[in-house]
């Protein structure tokens, strides 16, 4: 028996795990994102729990009048210098560290875990140019 049923809403699936929305134009590729109240995805950060609820990292680069693609699980490969833009770090990521969204900086990502305030798991550095995203719920850490 074949499924006919019409489908809709949610967003557009382009990809195995990645979505499209509309976002901040020239907003950098591997970004982390958040959904918004107008129903865009903005750059997310850890600094409140609202915020800190990442759906996914830019698979493409946001520029005006498009709808980059958001990779919401599974490997997402970029350069060592695009990595080292949201990371502030130098060579890439650090193969087998875990990342975490940033509480300072919306957009941002961090090989420190946070000891208090709101931890944001992203991903899991595979090489110094791949990561194996697994965001997770974020949680309230420390006192």
């Amino acid at each position: 028996m074949t499924d006919t049923a019409t489908r809709t809403a949610g967003p557009e699936v382009t990809a195995p795990n990645t979505i499209t929305a509309l976002v901040p134009s020239d907003t950098p590729i591997g970004t982390p994102v958040r959904k918004s109240g107008t129903g865009t995805a903005v750059p997310a950060r850890a600094d409140s729990a609202a915020d800190a609820r990442c759906i996914g990292l830019l698979a493409t680069a946001g520029a005006a009048d498009t709808d980059p693609q958001i990779r919401y699980a599974g490997p997402l490969t970029l350069t060592t210098a695009e990595w080292d833009a949201l990371t502030s770090d130098v060579g890439g990521l650090v193969e087998d560290d875990y990342y975490f969204l940033s509480q300072a900086t919306a957009g941002k990502l961090t090989k420190t875990a946070p000891v208090s305030g709101i931890r944001a798991p992203i991903g899991v550095a595979l090489s110094v140019d791949t990561m194996l995203i697994l965001i997770s719920y974020p949680a309230t850490v420390g006192a």
